[in-house]
């Protein structure tokens, strides 16, 4: 199989999900791919590692490694893979413009491969999930990256294959971030400052209930907020 048939199975797949001609919908995916709708959820998961570890070095490690699988999935897309593939954006593609729906005027800079939106959301996502444990934390978490996905789509602003890569850099960026943090606490500066960081310890449910239920009420915001 060559780059051409690659690039028209693409081009047909990004098709299927690149705008609806609804209002409504047109209004929610643009709401939901927007970060800083997301700021809530980002600050219920920074209360829920404070409130589940003791000290101060514990928490530091948690939001330490979170940063690291950002950074990971982040500096490999924007800094590393755009620059030289830089591949065009469908609506900024001249052999695609005709066909790509521009959703609200809603127009992304840069290059498009691959999806720094889809690595990053499943970094965040992956790496939780493998710290808390709990299948529907894990659920949420990755139902909320993969929505993350269909927006770019949606907004035309990615290719499929943008997408595909950049939930697999993502995921393994939060599965590495989660492997040195468990490598980390179990160094011996680390139990020093608390003699329970070596053992397997289990998050609270009303915590992991809290993150569940702020990402249902952020939704059930964006759906209210597109229909006015």
């Amino acid at each position: 199989m060559n780059y051409s048939t690659l690039y028209a199975a693409d081009k047909t797949l990004l098709m299927v999900f690149n705008g609806s001609h609804c209002p409504f919908v047109d209004r929610l995916a643009v709401t939901l791919t927007c970060g800083y709708m997301w700021i809530p959820l980002y600050i219920a998961l920074l209360l829920l590692v404070i409130n589940n570890h003791k000290t101060v070095v514990q928490i530091s490690l948690v939001i330490g490694m979170a940063l690291l699988a950002i950074v990971l999935s982040e500096g490999m897309a924007d800094l590393i893979v755009k620059p030289l593939v830089a591949r065009l954006r469908p609506i900024h593609d001249t052999l695609m413009q005709d066909s790509v729906q521009v959703v609200n005027n809603y127009r992304a800079e840069g290059y498009s491969f691959f999806s720094a939106h889809a690595s990053n959301t499943m970094a965040v996502a992956v790496f939780f999930s493998l710290l808390v444990k709990d299948r529907l934390f894990a659920c949420t978490l990755i139902t909320w990256a993969l929505v993350n996905c269909w927006t770019r789509l949606y907004l035309g602003v990615h290719y499929p294959s943008d997408i595909i890569v950049g939930m697999v850099w993502g995921s393994v960026s939060g599965l590495f971030a989660c492997t040195m943090y468990n490598k980390v606490k179990d160094t011996r500066s680390v139990r020093a400052s608390d003699d329970a960081a070596t053992t397997d310890m289990a998050y609270r449910r009303s915590d992991i209930n809290t993150v569940i239920c702020v990402m249902a009420l952020l939704v059930i915001f964006a759906i209210i907020f597109s229909l006015i």
